[in-house]
């Protein structure tokens, strides 16, 4: 191991094992985060003061900790030792506990000290302050305390007192202990694979270069040969290994795998930015606006996205502070240039490795998303922004729950308004050992807030009301004690609600234990001795079947209120499939697979609504000790159907399908939709019908919810799938109470979100969708991350492209990996009003069109109505930026490095990235990288930088090089690149052959565009004036473009063709004198002056063709030459430099005969060196003159050229390796649609 670069510092020994501390905060308003870190491979150093005894009130006791009922110094060592207990029980003792009696059993259990896990040693401080006696005596006073407690098994038999105010050898001996106490410990020793170890040494020299890095980053050094794990599935395993240890952070999550923090630590330093007592807050005192940010922030709970922000922008500028400016610091120099009078070199490396290690760069703006989303993960923080109407959406910003920092006492006049009635009855989530962590409670509170919102609730510490689906009616939850009080209010004093109410509540407490105290107990009880007696008489509810005589003792009222009428229920038919019968379970059924099967809650969900199982009955597989044991107990419930829960597996857990019996699922695609929706169903429907696929609609009425008919028709096996249509009415549909959308597999559903199309002249054009997403996502997180059809109506219609594509994912055959891709292309505008790139970024998604998917991005706030115009004939969907927060005008910047705030709405699922070299290739990459790992990354290289920049001069031609670096940089391990043109494919073929490269390279030969193939040009008579036509602009690229030399050739014509006239189109307004001015100078010619037209349109551009003469394309150097190409599809005569890819082109097509050969005559020898362009322009001068003198003869040629251009068909190659880069291939189904058809 040493030999293979790991050192003992790294791996540890067994004399002296690797250690890393971490350092909890005392503080209540702490205990919410400590759940984030409490780990069972742990030591806890468990520090107490000797001068407060366990009997005595805690001074400076805050509100949040009587909450918890902390108010004695053995009330917060019982807290402190039930924390670790509760957050690290394993699941052996899990089990032990609940052979011993479960959750009824009693908190006290004499065995021996010092024999749990994880191991707790106390520490006494001020020792000097005390007698030796006292010190005794303080130490039994701990173990009389919590000798009989389960907690109490913990605390190691030594206890430690210290004096930390001077040197004390017990400091030394604590060290010691704890290095002896590591060594027990049953993970000591665990054998770990060499390649992880090299792995974990890479990722911890990786974290020098800060704590953050991306999943792709560690994929990269997991490909080195010493690691050689090249599987993303191995390599999450290895990093959630590394996770367990301490070592990263990592969770296999959608919204948070993409990131990896290499210093955990640091998790610390961000959420101690906001969960932080007073005195730390940041700028409290000294700003008074953000005071009072953080006094809202205390009362409320509430954390704007501006507070967020401004808070870390602060802190990281304190993090961007030279080291020089620590005070610290600052006396280290001093006093050692005391002591040695001049600062040496190993003077000033000691002073810099003492603070290094304390020095962060700045990170937190850098990574806000991932940082938030790792807060809403923990629940340390949830989004509580409201869905209000569309038309406020773009205005709405984004406020966040934090209840750990809720310290507002509760008020009982907001608590309970005088207009409710409260029900008698309660209902009560009693907690085993007397022990309700705060956290939990926080965490409860964090998701119903993300349910319920803010604008309908109450909240306080320990405390809040929710509303319900029935207006009149409310819930109080408070925490008292090791237990939760539920109680339903009503302005009517009929309570409807309470049953809902108990089903959301074990739910949504069940999923907290599943993710973060998979062993905690809790019992669901009423109370036999009214409230106003004191403490409630718990009696625990029966959770199997019952017997008339399982009731006695419960209030008739409470049983009305909160328990369902009687054991029987109704239970959704499953009709069958299509055969043959029962799939039997292929997978390990114990005791692997079922191991791994941590969380049930879905499908626990999934069976009650469908009446596969009782409420009853999934509060007592809930209640069970053990993961394993949930499962079982699921899998053995006597009326549960084998192939139910084989169905509610498949739709919750589809991982484990092969685990569970199931039946083979039918042919039918069943279309759920809301009444406004009727039209598209029934399109929908019809589309079907053609494909011979079975159809059936079903319409999600008014007393029906979203969730449940879902899983009702996903119950019943001769369904393939659900089409899910997500409409803005759909939004009535959603149940408050009905707990998370238990679906997950996306083969069994396919949302599809229909909404009006855009306008892009509304002040908010994307208002619809986005307030349908936000819906979504906060009334089902699950279903908004599924892969879904988005579709834009336009004039209530869908086209039927859209339709085929929808039953094309439909029929899909998964097993052949036919899925229909999703291609998002990058560029700052659609249309081809610009040429060039956008001509290839319209064309690409012509040829992908019926195939696949596509959207484009674009940099406008209104999109001009011909490009939307050419966007819905292409099938594209267009996807503009969010103005939020905007200053000036959209800039590429939004794409490359804003687009998670400016492009929040890009689409889910993308399979294909296209950029455009070197304009969006960076963004693309960028976007791929960020939001989009899986996909494949396609770029189109249409420049040649040092080819072109010699032509610039100066400085630009310096900077070629460096472009081209930027280029190679961004397309190293790209799916494909497609250079546009032999003259740029030859060139970069040598550049692809050092270290960064594409996985393909292609040549790309572009196709006119149908704006110029359709073109009808009558031969002209050459009567009138002779128009010569180039484009293009002129300033700074006079000799690139080669306007000096065409200028000097005109000249000299114009000596000889007197009715000569020259348009150049392409000057903008800016430039228009200083291009007049090149071009006069190079004309030498007295009586004519040029004619400048501004850039227009591809439409001007056409028109100006129809109207010319001759086009010319003089470039010294053109990597392609679009305009030339699109005069030979128009058939206008055109001359081309042979310094063009078009020429290159044409010399190719011309010897493989699929051009006439007289097309060479129209490529113009062009020299590049400045010496020549006499002589250069003496010979495009001669050309020009031929050309004009017989205008008939030279339009009867273009018109020959032009169809032999069609016909020879030369773009098909590109377009089908370009599909194949896309993922589609030739057996893929396509619908009958052609690419080029329209709408």
């Amino acid at each position: 191991m040493l030999n293979a670069g790991i050192t003992k510092e790294e791996l540890g020994t067994a004399e002296n094992p690797r250690l890393s501390f971490w350092d909890f905060g005392g503080q209540a308003t702490y205990y919410g985060t400590h759940h984030c870190f409490i780990t069972h491979r742990g030591v806890y150093i468990l520090v107490m003061s000797l001068l407060q005894k366990l009997s005595d009130p805690v001074p400076d006791l805050d509100y949040k900790a009587s909450v918890d009922n902390l108010r004695t110094g053995g009330d917060y060592l019982d807290h402190w030792l039930n924390t670790v207990r509760s957050h690290t029980l394993q699941h052996e003792e899990g089990k032990q506990n609940a052979e011993q009696g479960g959750p009824q059993s009693s908190s006290h259990d004499r065995t021996p000290r010092g024999t749990g896990r994880p191991p707790v040693i106390i520490v006494l401080t001020h020792k000097d302050k005390v007698s030796p006696e006292d010190i005794e005596k303080y130490k039994e006073e701990i173990w009389s305390h919590i000798e009989d407690k389960k907690a109490g098994k913990l605390v190691v038999p030594k206890i430690f007192a210290v004096d930390n105010t001077t040197e004390d050898s017990a400091v030394d001996e604590i060290r010691d202990y704890i290095r002896q106490v590591v060594r027990g410990l049953p993970h000591m020793g665990e054998k770990i694979p060499i390649p992880w170890l090299h792995l974990n040494s890479k990722l911890k020299i990786k974290r020098k270069e800060g704590p953050f890095c991306k999943f792709r980053e560690v994929a990269k050094l997991a490909r080195d040969p010493d690691i050689n794990i090249t599987d993303e599935h191995t390599l999450a395993l290895v990093l959630t290994f590394l996770h367990d240890r301490g070592d990263v952070i990592f969770f296999d999550e959608p919204s948070l795998r993409d990131d990896v923090t290499l210093q955990p630590q640091v998790l610390i330093d961000v959420f101690k930015t906001i969960i932080t007592v007073p005195q730390y807050q940041q700028n409290r005192k000294t700003d008074p606006k953000m005071g009072k940010m953080w006094k809202k922030l205390e009362k409320e709970g509430v954390l704007s996205d501006e507070f967020l922000t401004r808070i870390w922008e602060e802190k990281d500028r304190e993090l961007e502070k030279p080291f020089l400016m620590y005070p610290d610091v600052l006396k280290m120099f001093e006093s050692w240039l005391e002591q040695e009078g001049v600062l040496s070199n190993n003077l000033l490396t000691r002073i810099w490795e003492k603070r290094s290690h304390q020095l962060q760069k700045p990170f937190l703006l850098q990574h806000k998303s991932f940082l938030k989303a790792l807060m809403e993960k923990f629940y340390l923080i949830c989004n509580a922004t409201s869905v209000g109407d569309a038309n406020d959406e773009a205005q709405q910003e984004e406020i966040y729950f934090v209840p750990a920092l809720l310290s507002c006492e509760r008020d009982n006049a907001w608590l309970y308004p005088d207009n409710m009635y409260i029900c008698p009855e309660s209902l009560y989530f009693e907690f085993s050992d007397q022990f309700l962590p705060s956290g939990m409670f926080s965490r409860l509170q964090a998701l119903c807030v993300s349910r319920f919102g803010l604008q309908e609730s109450c909240v306080f510490a320990g405390c809040a009301r929710f509303p319900t689906d029935d207006k009149e009616q409310t819930f109080v939850i408070t925490k008292v004690h090791h237990y939760l009080k539920v109680e339903l209010l009503s302005s009517s004093n009929i309570f409807t609600e309470g049953l809902r109410v108990r089903k959301f509540l074990s739910s949504a407490l069940f999923e907290i234990k599943e993710k973060w105290i998979p062993c905690i107990q809790y019992e669901l009880c009423c109370s036999t001795q009214q409230e106003d007696r004191g403490e409630p008489a718990f009696r625990v509810l029966p959770t199997e079947y019952r017997p008339l005589k399982q009731l006695w003792g419960i209030p008739s009222v409470f049983r009305a209120v909160w328990m369902p009428d009687g054991y029987q229920r109704d239970r959704t038919v499953n009709l069958g499939g299509d055969g043959p019968g029962n799939l039997q379970p292929t997978g390990d059924r114990y005791p692997y697979t079922i191991a791994e099967m941590r969380k049930i809650g879905p499908v626990l969900d999934a069976l009650e609504m469908a009446g596969g199982l009782t409420l009853e009955q999934c509060d007592h597989i809930r209640k069970q000790p053990t993961p394993i044991q949930r499962v079982k107990d699921m899998m053995e419930q006597g009326e549960v159907n084998p192939s139910q829960l084989g169905a509610a597996v498949e739709m919750c857990c589809p991982e484990f399908v092969n685990v569970f019996p199931t039946e083979k699922r039918g042919k039918v695609l069943t279309i759920l939709h809301t009444n406004d929706c009727t039209e598209f169903a029934q399109s929908l429907q019809t589309a079907a019908g053609k494909s011979e696929l079975p159809c059936h609609t079903e319409v999600i009425t008014t007393t029906d919810t979203v969730t449940k008919k879902t899983v009702e028709l996903l119950f019943n096996t001769k369904n393939r799938m659900v089409a899910l249509v997500i409409s803005p009415q759909t939004h009535r549909h959603w149940s408050k109470l009905a707990y998370k959308f238990p679906v997950q597999n996306e083969k069994l559903l396919l949302p599809i979100l229909l909404y009006p199309q855009c306008d892009p002249y509304t002040p908010h054009p994307h208002g619809p969708r986005d307030k349908m997403l936000k819906t979504l996502k906060q009334r089902s997180p699950v279903l908004y991350n599924l892969a879904c059809e988005e579709i834009q109506m336009k004039e209530g219609e869908v086209s039927d492209v859209k339709l085929q594509r929808i039953i094309q994912q439909v029929m899909t055959d998964d097993t052949k990996g036919c899925k229909v891709p999703i291609v998002l292309l990058i560029n700052d505008e659609y249309g081809t009003s610009k040429g060039g790139v956008s001509t290839v970024n319209c064309q690409a998604s012509q040829t992908l069109q019926g195939k696949a998917v596509v959207y484009a991005t674009v940099l406008q706030l209104n999109v001009p109505e011909q490009d939307q115009e050419a966007a819905n004939r292409d099938d594209v969907t267009l996807i503009g930026p969010d103005p939020r927060g905007r200053e000036g005008e959209p800039t590429l910047d939004w794409l490359t490095y804003s687009h998670r705030y400016h492009f929040q709405n890009l689409p889910k699922n993308v399979t294909c990235i296209i950029g455009h070299a070197n304009i969006t290739d960076t963004a693309a990459r960028n976007i791929k990288d960020d939001r989009y790992p899986q996909a494949d990354l396609v770029t189109f290289t249409h420049v040649i930088p040092e080819d072109t920049a010699y032509f610039k001069g100066g400085q630009r031609a310096m900077e070629a090089w460096e472009i081209e670096k930027k280029m190679l940089k961004h397309v190293d391990n790209a799916k494909a690149a497609f250079s546009v043109g032999e003259r740029i494919y030859k060139h970069f073929i040598p550049k692809y052959e050092g270290g960064k490269k594409p996985r393909e390279h292609h040549l790309f030969f572009p196709r006119p565009s149908k704006l110029f193939e359709e073109v009808k040009i009558q031969p002209k008579s050459g009567k009138g004036a002779l128009v010569v036509l180039c484009i293009g602009r002129v300033k700074n690229v006079e000799n690139l473009k080669g306007y000096n030399l065409v200028a000097r050739a005109i000249g000299i014509v114009r000596k000889y063709l007197k009715d000569l006239q020259w348009i150049t189109r392409g000057i903008s307004k800016d430039d228009w004198k200083e291009s007049l001015k090149i071009l006069v100078a190079n004309l030498n010619s007295p009586d004519l002056n040029p004619t400048l037209y501004p850039y227009g349109t591809q439409e001007d551009i056409r028109d100006d063709m129809m109207m010319a003469h001759l086009v010319l394309m003089p470039s010294r150097s053109e990597p392609f030459g679009l305009v030339g190409l699109e005069a030979i599809a128009a058939g206008i005569p055109v001359l081309i430099s042979d310094k063009s890819g078009l020429a290159d082109m044409i010399q190719k097509l011309v010897d493989e005969e699929k051009l006439p050969r007289g097309l060479l005559n129209r490529i113009v020898e062009t020299s590049v060196r400045d010496s020549d362009m006499d002589k250069t322009a003496g010979k495009w001068a001669d050309k020009i003159r031929e050309t004009l003198r017989d205008t008939k003869k030279a339009f009867t040629q273009a018109k020959e050229f032009k169809d032999a251009l069609k016909k020879s068909k030369y773009w098909e190659d590109s377009e089908r390796e370009f599909l194949r880069a896309c993922g589609i291939t030739d057996d893929m189904p396509s619908g009958g649609i052609s690419p080029s058809s329209d709408e």
